[in-house]
């Protein structure tokens, strides 16, 4: 059985083209890069990659595979982004709040408040009513 790690393995060196370079940039030796993939391709039936010294070439498999997990990168990449706007949507306050103000007080005092409030909280409506009244709390 290979797992994620073997896949997400695999794409890297496709991507950068060669065991020893796909190595260098994970911090391991090109040998375990190399035996990782062949124990792979062993326990799939298939060869992935045909690589030597001086080529390195992907099998039709090695094509097909590679477009799948291309794929799949798109559909995880979205579900990510829709589970990080639905837990932000859960999380950000949202909502109505109601305001009664004297119209005596002076707007200017109070409208960068208001405005940086808005800029902070977008999900939250601001009903604001000036009265000539006290307030009745």
């Amino acid at each position: 059985m290979y797992g994620l790690d073997d896949l997400v393995l695999f794409t890297k060196v496709v991507e950068i083209g060669s065991f020893s370079n796909t190595a260098k940039a994970l911090k391991v030796t090109s040998q375990a890069v190399a035996n990782r993939i062949r124990n792979m391709e062993s326990r799939m039936g298939v060869v992935l990659i045909h690589a030597t010294t001086r080529e390195f070439k992907l099998t039709e498999a090695g094509q097909l595979l590679y477009g799948i997990l291309q794929e799949s990168s798109g559909c995880v990449d979205k579900m990510l982004r829709n589970t990080e706007e639905f837990v932000k949507d859960k999380h950000e306050p949202q909502g109505t709040i109601r305001i009664v103000m004297n119209a005596m007080l002076p707007l200017h005092l109070i409208t960068p408040y208001l405005h940086q409030f808005s800029i902070k909280y977008p999900k939250i409506d601001l009903n604001i009513r000036f009265i000539n009244a006290p307030v009745d709390l």
